[in-house]
């Protein structure tokens, strides 16, 4: 797993090999006074696209850990975008 920052939105890459698994992502690295929207992209066969990839969205904050589940060769993405209220 690897984080990065620009500005003031944050951008969080998984990949896998092998065997599935989940990976628990706490994002304690966040301002503990905001609350971001997470866009998180992941593998899902089940979905009716081109790519298999699945597009959900959450209200996140310092305090919630993202669950990346993760196919054998499979990976999620996540970028997170401060909202307009703050999580006080």
């Amino acid at each position: 797993m690897i984080a990065r920052r620009h500005g003031d939105e944050w951008f969080i890459g998984c990949m896998n090999a092998g065997q599935p698994r989940t990976l628990d992502v706490r994002l304690d690295f966040l301002p503990a006074d905001q609350l971001f929207d997470a866009h998180i992209y992941s593998d899902d066969p089940t979905v009716d696209t081109r790519t298999k990839v699945r597009v959900t969205r959450q209200q996140v904050s310092s305090d919630s850990v993202l669950k990346a589940a993760m196919t054998a060769q499979g990976g999620m993405a996540v970028r997170l975008v401060p909202t307009k209220e703050s999580a006080n």
